[in-house]
């Protein structure tokens, strides 16, 4: 039977290593839409940068942003759910990280704040998503706000294993800590995660959770993978995702979902 849904991540799984949409990737969710399903995107990523990805293919249904914590209309921009980190809990963090020295970022009304946007850990955040950055200086540190998410990005030269685990013994309980890209892990609300957000998305669309299909390949996919009627991880995807996944498709660099997606509608 095939699908009514289709929920697909974005880095490391719809795009290539090169940051890149093929030809193939979105000719099989072009055909899917034409078919009568519907696809949406459910990532990490800003809405500005995602929503660019949603717009070339076509897309209608509600995408997922900030892993979750915005779910959003790609024609109209309407917001259908939206959960930012308070006040309080982001100064919090940012006042530990800054006493680590730990890089981290915020969003604030979907633009990217940092202390400096020539760091080397901003400029590889900004080669991958391709936004730019705002920066704050001191501010950044003193003046509070809330934030859709904060985002850590390691040097290569540092732990990333070592901080992530960290922040997850002082913050965890109170955050949804999940690594999404290499050198880079996520935090954000802890009642938000893709899991949920697409479940929610699939409701506004009528579909049950039994004809969707999920594709990822980090650690901020694995409970929508678990989720979905059928979870797929690309064959790029760490081992934890791969075990959280119903099935693996091919890597991203070889049109891994291109391939799987085509096999859907045969």
């Amino acid at each position: 039977m095939k699908p009514k849904l289709i929920a697909s991540d974005v880095d490391g799984t719809l795009l290539n290593s090169a940051g890149e949409l093929t030809e193939r990737t979105a000719a099989a969710l072009r055909e899917a839409e034409k078919q009568g399903i519907k696809t949406m995107l459910a990532t990490g990523r800003m809405c500005c940068s995602g929503l660019v990805f949603a717009r070339r293919l076509g897309m209608t249904a509600p995408c997922v942003f900030y892993n979750g914590s915005i779910i959003m209309n790609p024609v109209t921009e309407e917001i259908y759910f939206k959960q930012e980190l308070d006040v309080s809990l982001v100064s919090r963090v940012l006042a530990y990280y800054r006493k680590k020295g730990w890089y981290i970022q915020k969003y604030v009304n979907d633009t990217l704040c940092v202390v400096d946007s020539s760091d080397e850990r901003t400029q590889y955040y900004a080669a991958i998503t391709n936004v730019n950055a705002v920066s704050l200086g001191e501010k950044f540190w003193t003046e509070p706000s809330a934030s859709t998410k904060l985002l850590v990005c390691a040097k290569e030269t540092e732990d990333c294993a070592s901080m992530f685990e960290e922040t997850k013994r002082i913050f965890g309980s109170e955050l949804y800590i999940a690594g999404s890209w290499k050198r880079i892990f996520e935090l954000v609300h802890p009642n938000v995660n893709k899991a949920r957000a697409v479940a929610q998305a699939a409701e506004i669309l009528g579909i049950p959770r039994e004809e969707t299909v999920c594709f990822g390949d980090s650690g901020n996919d694995n409970e929508m993978l678990r989720w979905a009627g059928l979870g797929v991880a690309m064959g790029n995807a760490k081992e934890e995702t791969k075990r959280a996944a119903d099935a693996v498709a091919d890597t991203n660099d070889r049109d891994g979902l291109a391939k799987f997606v085509e096999s859907l509608l045969a």
